[in-house]
């Protein structure tokens, strides 16, 4: 073979490593990584980090949201490092080498520790500390640009929902990672994207095409989501892209998760719309019969917004009349006033 063809097929064939130089690239990644994080433990009120870092409660009660909010600045510190976490260049390394190295190697080097649900608990807990945990923002960015679990993103993005005072290249580098969280593959992750990108009211140009795209989800609750959003950007132009409609629309198909969330902020944000009766007061309708009483309640509510519009309702509103839950009686009995008197409901149904 000539020597063109044998330069031809080296370039073809992928580089062999000899498994004694993988071994070697092992155990010094293994050694760095040994002396980077088994150095002494920092502590906190007498007990090792690691001890909090475990014992931070996901969506915790108001009690405990209080005790470290009593910490103050030390405490949001211990939340920001439980947030990094894994997160770190080398640790994130270590976890990308780790599945190359043979079996028994490995064997003799400490496997990467799987903290996300550490940083999804400390995301958590930050989240509710709300301002008082502004210290954490440059740490949001960076788990926004390095963070592999979906779950944990969703929780960050959540900090968002009521943004803090940001400086303009916090604000900057947040609008971009809002921007590539909309296009993620996790619908609770694109979910908390569109609320945190109703914020940047500075770029309607690029938020606007984002969510009129992000309106037609696949996901029954991002879709809901988004029409909520769009509504509060622009009420005209959400109409126009047919909010009602798609909205109606996330009743007929219910989210497959156990929970009500979807049906009942549905029923209540038709009625706040109170547009396109015909599109609206079918479903509604059907709502009355709904399992959770939250949802027949709010329906019946919302039914009351349409006035006269809503008389195809009397029949079913006057059964809500005698159903079990003292919260759909009322709201059915109000609805039922205000259809015959052809005026429309109150803003909001009193509890």
């Amino acid at each position: 073979m000539s020597d063109d063809g044998e330069f031809a097929r080296a370039q073809r064939e992928p580089h062999k490593w000899p498994i004694a130089t993988v071994c070697l690239i092992a155990l010094a990644f293994g050694g760095l990584f040994w002396a980077a994080f088994h150095t002494r433990e920092r502590t906190f009120r007498g007990k090792p980090e690691s001890w909090w870092f475990t014992n931070i409660t996901y969506f915790a009660q108001d009690d405990e949201v209080k005790q470290w909010r009593s910490y103050g600045p030390d405490g949001v510190n211990v939340l920001i490092r439980a947030l990094e976490k894994g997160n770190a260049p080398l640790e994130r390394t270590w976890a990308n080498v780790w599945p190359r190295i043979p079996w028994r190697v490995r064997q003799k080097l400490p496997a990467p520790a799987d903290c996300g649900s550490i940083r999804m608990c400390a995301a958590s807990m930050l989240t509710r500390l709300g301002p008082d945990a502004l210290a954490a923002v440059p740490a949001f960015i960076h788990n926004l640009q390095v963070e592999r679990r979906d779950s944990v993103r969703q929780v960050v993005l959540g900090y968002f929902e009521q943004p803090p005072q940001l400086t303009q290249k916090e604000t900057t580098r947040l609008f971009s990672e809002f921007v590539q969280a909309a296009e993620s593959r996790d619908s609770g992750v694109r979910n908390n994207a569109v609320v945190a990108l109703r914020n940047c009211t500075n770029r309607l140009d690029v938020v606007m095409p984002i969510m009129l795209r992000i309106l037609h989800d696949p996901a029954v609750g991002v879709r809901l989501t988004t029409a909520k959003m769009l509504d509060e950007l622009d009420h005209q132009a959400a109409l126009k892209a047919g909010i009602v409609q798609i909205t109606a629309d996330c009743l007929a198909n219910p989210n497959p998760m156990p929970d009500v969330w979807v049906p009942n902020e549905a029923v209540f944000f038709l009625g706040r719309l109170h547009s396109n009766p015909e599109i609206s007061v079918p479903p509604l309708i059907a709502s009355l019969s709904h399992k959770d009483s939250y949802v027949r309640g709010n329906a019946a509510w919302s039914l009351g917004r349409f006035g006269s519009g809503a008389k195809a309702a009397v029949p079913a509103l006057k059964k809500a009349l005698e159903d079990s839950d003292a919260y759909v009686r009322r709201q059915a009995t109000n609805a039922l006033k205000s259809i015959d008197s052809g005026t429309i409901a109150s803003a909001g149904p009193a509890k």
